[in-house]
């Protein structure tokens, strides 16, 4: 498999996953504004969604990243 290298952006695997945080992270900011504390249920669904998710994204995927974007954050220190 030698195919050519994609951008960071272009990752499916990488969209869902911010996808998947923001939504937990907008219910959970959402239902502690509500309540005043975090909910449980998503303790439990969370991780097991994320995984399958990052499964089925893994099978689909055949290219590799180009991850010459990442050298933009890094700092010459």
């Amino acid at each position: 498999m030698n195919e050519q290298p994609k951008s960071v952006l272009t990752s499916k695997t990488l969209w869902a996953n911010l996808i998947v945080f923001a939504v937990f992270a907008v219910g959970s900011i959402l239902e502690s504004i509500n309540s005043g504390g975090l909910p449980d249920e998503f303790a439990g669904y969370a991780l097991p969604i994320v995984l399958v998710l990052n499964v089925i994204l893994r099978l689909l995927t055949s290219q590799p990243l180009d991850l010459s974007l990442l050298n933009l954050f890094k700092s010459d220190r």
